[in-house]
């Protein structure tokens, strides 16, 4: 068997032709690789197919070197060192055994040739008893083979890593929508098998939540034969979750139907996580502007409305989202858009922040002032790509804006009424002053020059009056009698003081009363003020010849009074705040009339301090006006308070040494020469130290002191007065411009026995004096 092919040379046809020719020829002309161990290891026999695989016309003497007594394949270093020999050896004890590919590289070990991977089958000849005379070794050249599984897998590779860098997967189906192909994107990006993969396995992959519709779009879209789009999470082959977009196109026959379809799954994670963040930050931002009180919106940068907060919807009652766009312009006050548009427009033209009031229609229909503001928001490039406006109810702060300043104008108003009212009786005091400095008067001139400062005096005194008595009524610092009283007793003297005025001006006043006595609990003195302030306002806005009438009626234990005229009437505007101060003035287009004003609000305090209330109405301007005060009824067993009239006391009944300090010498001089006139000795000072080195020297039984005294006032004079052995004992009066209850109780405090306030009723200061008698 070990015999070569040149020893058959020449040897008879039928041994030349024999079997073991026809191995020979068989073993040399095989197409696979064969070398021939003996039991020991050592090569007996190769054939061409070796030779060509170990390439040995390159090689020389390597066959040479194999067929030789020195090679032996179980000590190959080369086959040891790659874990070959340990598979002969179990060949060699008579097993088939398939060994592992190796790789040979001729140049790595000097020698010539290309570098092969190379893999075997060693296959043991057998004796009949079973013992191993031969192994075969067929070797087979896989290079290509492994080459091309390299240039697969790196191809796979490159492929994979593409398709995880870019997270696009490529994928297609059968027409019914059965995966039959691979899919190495797909594998690569959810980790599954291609068995897994297959027909219908990649819905695995697909989020529970998401693979019903995932399915149901698929099915739908090979049904209808379009395009198949839509969105689900598919899980990576780390586990987690993403988002991806999956789109797949039907490839058609030459018939129309559906050959086969061509997909791709993208990756869309960071495009869902943008949306989310983006949803969540919008969500903070509504929830954040629908806190706030105010109404929020934004627009475009081209100014077109796209967003409200729900306090918009909720303050104007409008559906959601019919004020897009400009249709915004649809709320605001019909006499405020051009305004609110035109500063609109120049905000947008010209970037400048945007602030503007206006009415907007509230939910109730009623139009309510809001102030309208709003900023631009920039890109990086300063473009402006955002309005972010803000609306914030400001109708009871513009009311209360409003109320203040009509309030300041009436007030000045008011001043240069007050101004004016003042100066008229000054006036004729300060004529008849210059009158009474001329040539002598005979006694009629001094009398009536006399009569016109005492008219005038009363006059400013009164006005004075009203003014404290406004101030200390509205400040609650006014307490009120409450005794029973006929009302018919306040009428009486109401009429008593106004009937001067109605006769001068013609009018002619009817009253109204019940023959019974009608007892309310009061102030006398007040509610005879509050009718003869109606009454004089009838007189006074009432043209010559009016009519006036007063009248009474009683209603479930209430009593009211009604002042009614035909004059100048009252606007309706008017009628709601007529009994505030300051406005009363608007009543009449000149001040012929005379008055501060300020007496309907004097009564109305008046008549609520009482208990009651006081209201007007009018049919307009020329219409006339009425005036109601109704008060709460006594108990009818109360009988009325009697009235009590004051009359100046006999001054002459004892002679007063009296001491005058007044730094103005003008008042002392004209108080003293009245004490004069009325029978007492009087001396007067006008600095402080001088009246205590006078009272050291002189006794005094009264002292007349003003307040307001430089150096040393009022108070601290008394103190001292009081301490001194000649005016110890005297009694001693206040006289000064301050008449409120605090100015009283200090002087009291400061051991004055009587509180007087400037210009002093001189009957009421006799009566002071002759309770000292």
């Amino acid at each position: 068997m070990a015999q070569s092919q040149e020893e058959t040379v020449g040897e008879s046809p039928e041994k030349a032709f024999g079997p073991e020719y026809r191995f020979q020829a068989l073993f040399d002309q095989t197409p696979t690789s064969i070398q021939l161990l003996d039991a020991s290891g050592r090569t007996i026999q190769v054939n061409k197919a070796w030779e060509a695989l170990w390439e040995i016309p390159n090689r020389p003497g390597l066959k040479e070197f194999v067929l030789g007594t020195e090679y032996n394949v179980l000590t190959d270093p080369q086959l040891r060192a790659n874990g070959i020999t340990p598979c002969l050896e179990r060949a060699f004890a008579g097993e088939s055994v398939k060994l592992p590919a190796i790789y040979y590289n001729p140049v790595e070990m000097g020698e010539f040739g290309r570098p092969r991977w190379v893999t075997a089958v060693a296959h043991p000849l057998k004796d009949s008893r079973g013992r191993v005379q031969e192994v075969i070794l067929m070797h087979e050249d896989i290079t290509e083979q492994v080459e091309s599984q390299r240039m697969l897998r790196a191809s796979e590779e490159r492929f994979r890593s593409l398709v995880m860098a870019t997270s696009i997967m490529v994928w297609t189906t059968t027409a019914e929508g059965l995966a039959i192909e691979d899919s190495p994107s797909w594998r690569a990006f959810t980790g599954q098998s291609a068995e897994q993969w297959l027909n219908s396995g990649w819905l695995d992959a697909v989020h529970p939540d998401d693979r019903a519709h995932a399915a149901k779009v698929f099915r739908e879209s090979i049904g209808n034969r379009t395009v198949y789009e839509t969105e689900y999470r598919l899980r990576r082959a780390d586990g987690r979750y993403c988002w991806t977009s999956a789109k797949a196109v039907p490839v058609l026959n030459a018939d129309g139907s559906v050959k086969e379809w061509i997909g791709a799954n993208t990756d869309i994670s960071p495009r869902k996580q943008q949306e989310e963040a983006l949803r969540e930050s919008e969500a903070r931002f509504r929830t954040i502007t629908d806190a706030m009180p105010q109404m929020v919106w934004s627009t475009r940068g081209d100014g077109y409305h796209e967003y409200y907060n729900q306090r918009w919807y909720d303050f104007t009652g409008v559906p959601v989202g019919s004020t897009d766009g400009e249709d915004w312009e649809n709320v605001v006050h019909p006499e405020d858009q051009d305004a609110t548009w035109q500063v609109w427009e120049h905000s947008l033209k010209t970037g400048e922040p945007y602030e503007v009031r206006y009415r907007l229609r509230h939910r109730s229909g009623q139009y309510r002032w809001a102030l309208g503001r709003a900023l631009p928001v920039r890109d990086e490039a300063g473009k402006i790509i955002r309005w972010m406006g803000t609306c914030t109810d400001i109708h009871d702060q513009k009311l209360a804006e409003d109320a203040l300043r009509e309030a300041d104008r009436l007030k000045d108003e008011f001043l240069a009424m007050l101004a004016h009212e003042l100066r008229n009786p000054l006036a004729p005091i300060s004529a008849a002053a210059e009158l009474m400095e001329m040539a002598q008067l005979d006694p009629a001139h001094i009398r009536r020059t006399s009569q016109v400062i005492n008219r005038q005096v009363r006059h400013m005194t009164s006005l004075v009056d009203d003014l404290l008595d406004v101030s200390r009524v509205t400040r609650g610092l006014v307490n009120i009698e409450r005794k029973p009283l006929d009302l018919k007793l306040v009428v009486s003297g109401a009429t008593e003081q106004v009937m001067p005025l109605v006769t001068a001006k013609g009018h002619q006043l009817s009253v109204d009363l019940p023959d019974k006595p009608v007892h309310v609990l009061g102030d006398q003195k007040r509610l005879v003020q509050v009718l003869t302030n109606l009454l004089n306002n009838a007189a006074k806005y009432t043209p010559a010849n009016g009519m006036l009438h007063l009248g009474m009626t009683l209603s479930e234990g209430r009593i009211s009074l009604h002042v009614r005229d035909n004059g100048i009437g009252i606007t309706p505007d008017l009628q709601s705040r007529i009994f505030e101060l300051f406005t009363q003035a608007q009543r009449s287009p000149d001040r012929a009339q005379g008055g501060l004003g300020i007496g309907l609000a004097l009564v109305k305090s008046l008549v609520e301090l009482h208990g009651g209330d006081v209201r007007c109405s009018s049919a307009g301007l020329g219409k006339g006006s009425e005036f109601i005060v109704t008060l709460p009824s006594a108990a009818s067993e109360w009988e009325a308070a009697e009235e009590h009239r004051d009359f100046p006391p006999d001054l002459s009944a004892r002679r007063l040494r009296i001491l005058i300090v007044d730094d103005n010498a003008d008042a002392a001089a004209m108080l003293s020469m009245y004490l004069k006139a009325s029978g007492h000795e009087v001396q007067v000072e006008h600095v402080s130290g001088k009246a205590l080195e006078r009272a050291r020297s002189e006794h005094f039984d009264v002292c007349v002191l003003d307040i307001g005294l430089p150096e040393i006032d009022g108070y601290a004079l008394a103190q001292l007065l009081k301490a001194e052995e000649g005016t110890s004992g005297a009694r001693l009066i206040a006289i000064t411009g301050y008449g409120q209850e605090q100015d009283r109780q200090k002087a009291l405090l400061a051991g004055f026995d009587h509180h007087l306030v400037k210009p002093v009723d001189t009957a009421t200061l006799a009566r002071v004096l002759a309770g000292f008698a």
